[in-house]
């Protein structure tokens, strides 16, 4: 059972990983070559479409990689990866709150001075490159759990 948890573990962190860098290497981009009033309609339909995807990887790989972390501690086994793995996707869902939430509201509901678009959505690819950064580290740390576990 310990097995399967921490193969989902990395599974879903890795989902989350892979998501977020189509995020910021692929959508984000494009955010900077749109007009202002275009990326604004544009991110109001799709920004909680692309939340609501990987919300639940990411809620998913954060509460996975905790269960596999109390599951090394019970097995007296080093709890240091999944340790690792679990304090960089809970620093992902963190940045919802402190970040995402007012940013990602301010674009969906407009409530941004159409001037200052071009730099908030400049700060936008900025938090979400630190916000990837924590789930590629995240699902490393996951991957080396699930291969420490297997080797002894």
């Amino acid at each position: 059972m310990a097995r399967a948890l921490e193969i989902a573990s990395v599974v879903l962190t890795s989902a989350f990983a892979g998501g977020s860098l189509l995020v910021s290497t692929a959508v984000a981009p494009s955010f900077s070559s749109m007009r202002p009033g275009e990326f604004l309609d544009w991110f109001a339909v799709y920004g909680p479409r692309i939340g609501m995807t990987l919300f639940p990887l990411e809620v998913g790989g954060t509460a996975l990689c905790g269960l596999s972390l109390l599951a090394a501690i019970k097995r007296k086994q080093s709890p240091l990866p999944w340790g690792l793995a679990t304090a960089c996707m809970a620093g992902t869902l963190a940045l919802l709150p402190l970040y995402f939430a007012r940013a990602n509201s301010g674009f969906i509901e407009k409530t941004i001075d159409i001037q200052d678009v071009p730099a908030q959505i400049t700060s936008w690819s900025n938090w979400q490159w630190g916000r990837t950064g924590l789930s590629l580290v995240a699902a490393v740390f996951a991957g080396w759990g699930a291969l420490k576990q297997s080797s002894e």
